[in-house]
């Protein structure tokens, strides 16, 4: 997320999930892949995760604002979970970007990569 300060610590919340319930997330989040954490919860305890995490090749440009409806949800989630009130407050110190998303969201090098082979697939068939 776009922003002139970050946080000292990412914050949000753990689910548990059966095995073809994460396989089922993971495949909708094709663009993600998954890393293990350790994640310190609010009351201490110090529990391994899998977090979604963007390649390189997916990442955005830096300062990119995300979109209001993406934002929007994030923020909402972290009210109705009770997220770390210094967190949230960061949420909302955020812009956003109101409206359709332009080119700038999609250039990403994975993008490129995928635009240029298909150049070249389609040179060969000249």
């Amino acid at each position: 997320l776009a922003t002139g300060s970050t946080p000292a610590a990412v914050h949000g919340m753990l689910l548990l999930l059966r095995p073809p319930d994460f396989a089922k997330l993971a495949q909708m989040e094709h663009e993600y892949g998954t890393q293990e954490v350790l994640v310190e919860a609010y009351d201490g305890r110090r529990i391994s995760a899998q977090a979604f995490v963007t390649p390189a090749q997916w990442k955005l440009l830096e300062g990119l604002a995300p979109p209001e409806r993406y934002l929007k949800l994030i923020r909402d989630g972290c009210e109705t979970m009770n997220i770390d009130a210094d967190y949230q407050a960061w949420l909302h110190s955020l812009t956003s970007n109101k409206g359709q998303r332009g080119p700038e969201y999609w250039s990403v090098p994975a993008n490129a990569q995928q635009v240029s082979a298909k150049m070249r697939r389609h040179e060969g068939e000249d």
